[in-house]
């Protein structure tokens, strides 16, 4: 009986996770879809790729 239980919990506790699988694997599709495959652009992250984005940017506009 106790093993029964036992199995019973691993057998369910196995469907939550293929379920949760499932679930970021269509999130992730939806994300590709909506932002293409490099996922969306959250800005920079420090003062020191700010400064090398504003960088990147006068050297495009001197270019032109």
């Amino acid at each position: 009986m106790l093993t029964e239980d036992i199995q019973r919990q691993v057998t369910e506790a196995a469907k939550k996770a293929r379920e949760r699988k499932k679930e970021y694997e269509v999130l992730g599709e939806e994300i590709e879809q909506e932002f293409g495959p490099q996922g969306p652009y959250f800005g920079p992250r420090n003062d020191i790729e700010n400064r090398r984005l504003i960088d990147e940017i006068r050297k495009s506009d001197d270019e032109k």
